[in-house]
């Protein structure tokens, strides 16, 4: 009775093992072929012996004037427009023919070789959103502002109009767009022809913020009063609009009229006691400029 049991378990076991090994050789074979056409088809493109290529020239009216290449390695016999028009090759191996069409209609060519291998094309144009007025400046600009002349957190504006067959198209995010950065900046295009909805994604590239040296320049900010109270109660600070150093002068730290070893130069945006020699551009008040002292006593 052992037996029998331990016969119908072996038998289990081995029919259990023989589906999975027909399971995993399907798999096996279905990942084969797969492999195979995936192969076949990017061998056949590669080894198409008749192309045919489609370029749009400029408009005419509401229509296109479009070029249309032919290749063919055996050489063209004939090509049917769709007129119907038959134009004899002579065996050329590459033509062009120049073609008015319009939107959205299908034209349909064929393409006959020396050889007696054809191949029917069909060609059908549709309206395209062009990107025009494209500016990356300032606010309220009409002037863009040249590359890796910006401090990074500096605000630009990103700005461009889309057409469409004359007609401005939606643009998703809006410009003016802000920027405070170098980066790829995406953008999404909507417009309608003849009741349809075109749209288009464009990517704008920006390098307008410096990068020195591997490294990017950033915005260090204005001074603030706070900053400047401090300095003053470390006694590390005197505003020193005339930018004077005196290597002999009494420290800031001995005396409140000494100069030497201080800060000076600059001031806070708020320093309304200060104005005037702020709007001069006599003291500053960005973290990003420096103030050029004068040396009393060196030549």
């Amino acid at each position: 009775m052992t037996s029998k049991k331990g016969i119908a378990l072996l038998v289990i076991i081995l029919l259990t093992i023989g589906i999975l090994l027909i399971s995993l050789n399907g798999r096996k074979e279905l990942k084969g072929r797969e492999k195979q056409d995936k192969e076949s088809k990017i061998e056949e493109a590669e080894n198409e012996k008749i192309r045919v290529t489609c370029e749009i020239e400029e408009k005419i009216g509401s229509n296109k004037k479009i070029l249309i290449k032919v290749k063919a390695e055996d050489g063209i016999k004939e090509i049917h427009t769709p007129e119907p028009d038959v134009i004899y090759v002579y065996g050329e191996k590459e033509i062009a023919i120049d073609y008015t069409a319009e939107f959205y209609v299908e034209y349909k060519f064929i393409i006959i070789s020396e050889t007696g291998e054809e191949k029917e094309e069909i060609v059908c144009i549709e309206p395209e959103i062009k990107i025009t007025n494209l500016i990356i400046g300032k606010e309220n600009s009409g002037y863009k502002v040249e590359n890796n002349s910006q401090i990074v957190g500096t605000e630009l504006f990103i700005r461009f109009k889309a057409i469409l067959e004359g007609t401005e198209c939606t643009i998703t995010p809006e410009v003016p767009f802000k920027i405070t950065q170098n980066g790829k900046y995406k953008f999404k295009l909507t417009g309608t022809y003849n009741e349809k909805i075109i749209q288009k994604e464009v990517e704008i590239e920006v390098w307008k913020y410096q990068v020195m040296g591997g490294f990017v320049k950033y915005d260090a900010g204005d001074w603030t009063k706070e900053e400047i109270d401090e300095l003053k109660n470390q006694k590390l600070y005197d505003i020193n609009k005339s930018k004077e150093f005196d290597y002999n002068s009494a420290f800031k730290l001995e005396n409140d009229s000494g100069k030497g070893f201080t800060f000076g130069g600059f001031t806070y945006k708020e320093d309304y006691e200060n104005e005037k020699e702020i709007q001069e551009e006599i003291v500053v008040t960005s973290r990003n400029q420096s103030a050029s002292s004068k040396d009393s006593n060196r030549n």
